[in-house]
């Protein structure tokens, strides 16, 4: 009897250290969850509305690029180029629209939309190329400072704003509507309506007036080239006005680039899998 007794008494022992033992690995396995959550899918910041010619998209995690087609979706991490030819509109969530122009990439670094707090950060980053944007207006007072356009040597704080992005040697904002403010680590400057801003190396940003027709050359290259007897499509290059009695801020960048072994400074190399790009 005395030997059942011990038995039931030894098994309710082993019963209750397994259970202990087993709730320790529960909360341990839930305290590593905490500390290590599993990758999540890639949060969507909009969707390719239209895409003609030849446009590609590397997308997050992935090593290999792949062709990029109307209604795939774009995501946080994505990196898009077109070739010659190629040109690409994304229809972002927030009702933003940009078109990426030939010869070009942009990576979107960050987007978060939330219309119930009227509350939107976002970053994109033109690694080279051209881009149009008609970025509607939030009721944030920090948006300037939330929403980034980013070049080589500058980065734009829009404040609802339509305008051309251009970043090949000489980076510059085009201002149609709204104002953004353009900035790097040697100074800031505001661009408003009808003003280009300019960044060139080692040199604060400015800003001028923009004729009509630079602006005029910005749209056409971004026009379809559907139903359209063009072979090629002209790199985005932009005359500087006729030069006044003092040289002028974009001239004096343009000269500048001009004298950098004429072409070397406005000629992209390759972006690497070592550029984080993945492209080759």
């Amino acid at each position: 009897m005395e030997q059942k007794t011990e038995y039931r008494r030894q098994m309710t022992e082993d019963s209750g250290r397994t259970l202990q033992g087993f709730l320790v690995l529960l909360f341990a396995m839930a305290f590593l969850l905490l500390l290590f959550p599993r990758p999540s899918a890639a949060e969507t910041a909009g969707k390719l509305s239209f895409v003609e010619g030849e446009v590609f998209a590397l997308r997050t995690g992935q090593t290999q690029v792949v062709s990029a087609n109307t209604g795939d979706n774009v995501s946080i991490g994505d990196i898009l180029q077109t070739k010659s030819s190629g040109r690409a509109k994304i229809a972002f969530i927030d009702d933003t629209m940009m078109t990426v122009g030939p010869k070009s990439r942009l990576m979107i670094e960050h987007y978060m939309y939330d219309p119930g707090r009227s509350l939107r950060t976002a970053s994109l980053k033109l690694l080279r190329g051209i881009m149009n944007f008609v970025i509607p207006k939030m009721k944030s007072a920090k948006e300037g400072k939330e929403y980034l356009l980013k070049v080589g040597t500058a980065v734009a704080g829009i404040r609802g704003t339509e305008g051309f992005l251009v970043s090949d040697g000489a980076d510059r904002v085009y201002i149609k509507e709204g104002a953004v403010e353009f900035s790097n680590d040697l100074g800031s400057v505001v661009v408003n309506a009808g003003r280009v801003g300019v960044s060139v190396p080692g040199q604060p940003p400015t800003e001028m007036a923009f004729s009509e027709g630079e602006y005029r050359i910005l749209e056409q290259n971004l026009a379809p080239l559907s139903g359209e007897r063009r072979s090629r499509i002209d790199t985005p290059r932009f005359a500087a006005p006729p030069a006044p009695e003092k040289p002028s801020s974009l001239q004096d960048a343009l000269d500048l680039i001009a004298r950098d072994e004429a072409t070397r400074a406005l000629t992209v190399p390759p972006l690497t899998i070592n550029d984080v790009t993945g492209f080759t």
